[in-house]
């Protein structure tokens, strides 16, 4: 009995801790980063989605220069909310989401790739376009 309470007290203290601080699922991460695109907040939601990522640093700030040219945020072209339109998964460790942000004035499509080269996934690359 001894030896069962040890190996369990030894699982839990080498491997439960990785499981609660792996990155959150690809679609709660871009979900998050979505509801805070608030004004004057783009940028740190983007640095938030970036973060623990393999995506370049140039990259991202390209990615909020963008960002903040088409998201104005202002009423008249207010975020009336996303929608979650497929995930397709290439492979065991390379899936691709896509998301509509819907504007008041147009949708904006969203494509994301996450990577999972070990335990959790990571984001790799994130784009938008007017275009379907």
């Amino acid at each position: 009995m001894k030896k069962i309470a040890i190996v369990i007290l030894t699982f839990s203290l080498f491997y439960a801790p990785g499981v609660f601080a792996q990155e959150p699922a690809p679609r709660v991460r871009i979900e998050t980063m979505f509801k805070s695109f608030k004004p004057g907040e783009v940028e740190r939601a983007i640095d938030a989605f970036a973060k623990n990522s393999l995506i370049r640093p140039e990259l991202v700030d390209q990615w909020k220069s963008q960002t903040k040219t088409v998201l104005t945020l202002n009423p008249e072209k207010a975020i009336l909310g996303f929608e979650f339109i497929q995930e397709q998964n290439v492979g065991e460790s390379v899936k691709r989401l896509s998301y509509v942000l819907k504007l008041a004035d147009r949708p904006l499509y969203w494509n994301f790739t996450f990577y999972k080269p070990a335990g959790s996934w990571v984001p790799l690359r994130m784009a938008f376009t007017e275009e379907p």
